[in-house]
Formats: C-alpha cells, structure tokens, sequence
C-alpha cells in the first residue's frame, strides 16, 4: 500500500528550474529543437537550452501545464523544466504524480504564475524505482486504451460533421446553378456593431458584450452603464456573420448584447429569405468569402462593400423551407453526437483521474515490486 511508501517533499525529489527568452532571430520554422511555452511547443530553433528528455511545467499564463520532452529542447521564460536524479526516479513516474497534484490550482496573481516553493513543499510518497517503473507500465497500457476510444469517439464525430458540411455543400451547388443570383446588399442590410477595446470589458456590468473571440463560444464580458445606439445590439434569434479573423455565422441565442465592431447583424427581409436558409448559405460560403474576398495579412477581413457585392442564389420561400428542414435533420443528428462525444470525454477524463488515484495510492500493485 502507498502507505509503505516513503513520505517526502516534492522538493526533495525534483527542482524545477527557470526557463530562458529565446530572440525572434533565433527561432526557425525548420529548426532541430523544439521551444516550449507553457502550454505546449511555441516554436522550433536550432539552438538548445537543455540535453536531456524530461517534464515542463507552465509556470505563467497556463501555469501548471504538463508536457513531455524527447530530447533537446528549448524552454521559454513562461516555464519550468524539470531535474531529478535518474538513479532513483524514473521520469513518466513523475510526470503521471505531477498529473495528480493539480498544479494549475496553484496559480496566483492577475497573469496566473506559480511559485516553485509552494510546489516544493507539497508532501507525497515515492516507491522504489523499480514499482515506479511498474506503475508506468501499467498506466501507459491503460491510457493508451482509452486514447484509441477517444480517437474512435472523435472520428465518428468527425465523420458526422463531413457528411453534414458534404451535404450542404450539394444543396447550394445546385442551388446555385438552378436560381437566378441577386446581389447580397439587394435583399440583406449588414448592421456593424461596436469598436472597443478589450480593456474596456468588464467581469459585470450593464450590457452583454459579444467578441469574435468568444463568438462561437458562450464566454462573455460586459460593459459599464454607458448609452449605445440600438443598432450595435443583438437580440435572441438574430443571424450574426463574424467577418474577420473567425468566419462565419451564428443564430444568437443569448440575452440581449452589444456585437462587435467585427460582426454583423444581418437583416433581412422575411417575405423573400428564410432566416436558417441564410444561416446554412453563409456556411457554405464562409471559405470562399474568405478566399476570394479576404484582405489583410495579419487579420483577414471582408469589407462590408465587397459582401454587399456577392451574388446569393435564392429560391422560392417554400424551397428554401425545404432546404432547411431537410438540414436541420442533419444537424440535430451531429449535435446529438456532440453531446455523447463531450459526455464521453468528460468519462474519459474521469476514468484517467480515478486510475491516477489508484496507481498513487499504491491499489494498482499492491506495494509490491516488478
């Protein structure tokens, strides 16, 4: 039992040491060595900080991240890499304790950081190497199960979502050799929301803000009491288009919110188009938006004249109605299997949670040595 394991502090067995600013010059798309941020791998270079394989740990921004390295690698100032002495503890050992210690909720300050003493004072049990090495193996294998069923989980998702995009895309290719085209300002009116800075958000505050950041996300901010003109909000049910940096459309089903300068309200008029027809046909056409319209190098965006200008092909309200039914179906059908996809990961993630426990807690060998 994990009680017969050796009581210890943390810093006792690792030291956590700062990671180091690499200059733009000094980073290379081709490079041999990758460079780690606190999330994961930034960059490539062709020079090194650190030999050897072993942890990084997020130390600000997503402080208390997790990843492992292969080889020589790179570590950024926003992390910690990891030392330890090889002869007692083998390094997948560690990284799985360090999984079951919850680093991220040690992150303090307005930028989150953590502070590599409160790390090391942390109290856990070690076994000898040997069990350590026992424990990996059995992890790996069980991990490596449930990685194959998340992939599985994820294709039938993905395969689901293609067949929806293959199937829009068959209607409106038709659609648009059938109909007549008509230019998109000659029957929809884009509204522009409001310019502001990020700055200027708000935790609470008077109106819902809606950002293109969190446009297809339920992720909100707010502004303060000040008095806007009605034209830069959205209501429940209205049809927004984001036309810069993240194409595309969304039917708004949230509470009253001020939009974005970088979103559009789309109005319409209801006697010739079908709300859910448009929102299908902006799907179609997000990517040739973007490609044939799309200016700017840093941020691409499509300027209100040049959509304007876009020919739509639209038929009958009864077609269009039809359209729409007949995709709505679809789309039920992937949201359905969104909703077991997610369900699966948290399942998943749970079920690694409760076998880190048991492997940490000394249930999966019993104490007992390979």
């Amino acid at each position: 039992m994990s009680e017969l394991w050796p009581l210890t502090k943390l810093g006792d067995i690792i030291s956590l040491e700062y990671g180091k600013p690499l200059s733009k010059e000094d980073r290379d798309p081709e490079g041999a060595f990758p460079v780690y941020g606190a999330n994961g791998e930034k960059a490539r270079s062709n020079r090194f900080y650190h030999s050897s394989r072993t942890i990084i740990v997020g130390r600000k921004g997503s402080a208390g991240e997790l990843n492992l390295t292969e080889g020589k690698f790179w570590p950024l100032d926003v992390t910690y890499f990891v030392t330890f002495d090889e002869e007692k503890y083998e390094m997948k050992f560690l990284y799985y304790l360090l999984q079951t210690l919850n680093l991220p909720s040690m992150a303090k300050g307005v930028k989150p950081g953590i502070n590599r003493n409160d790390v090391y004072a942390l109290e856990v049990r070690i076994p000898p190497k040997e069990e350590q090495q026992l424990i990996v193996r059995i992890l790996d294998e069980a991990f490596e199960k449930i990685s194959k069923s998340e992939e599985n989980s994820e294709n039938e998702y993905n395969a689901a979502n293609e067949l929806l995009e293959s199937h829009i895309n068959n209607i409106f290719d038709k659609t648009s050799t059938t109909w007549s085209d008509t230019k998109f300002g000659e029957v929809c009116k884009l509204r522009n929301g409001r310019a502001y800075k990020k700055t200027e958000l708000l935790d609470e505050g008077k109106y819902r803000v809606l950002r293109v950041g969190n446009f297809f996300t339920n992720k909100h901010w707010y502004y303060s009491d000040l008095e806007l003109d009605e034209t830069k909000f959205c209501e429940t049910g209205d049809l927004l288009y984001a036309w810069s940096a993240s194409f595309g459309p969304r039917i708004w089903e949230g509470e009253r919110s001020i939009f974005h300068y970088h979103i559009w309200r789309v109005d319409y008029d209801e006697q010739i188009l079908n709300k859910k027809y448009l929102y299908y046909w902006f799907l179609w056409d997000a990517e040739n938006i973007k490609s044939e319209q799309g200016t700017g190098t840093t941020m691409i965006h499509v300027s209100m004249k040049s959509m304007n200008a876009r020919e739509i092909s639209i038929p009958p309200l009864e077609k269009q109605q039809h359209v729409v039914q007949e995709l709505d179906g679809m789309a039920q059908q992937v949201s359905e299997l969104m909703e077991i996809s997610r369900v699966k990961s948290q399942h998943y993630l749970n079920l690694k949670q409760s076998i880190l426990q048991e492997a940490f807690s000394g249930k999966l060998t019993g104490g007992i040595t390979a």
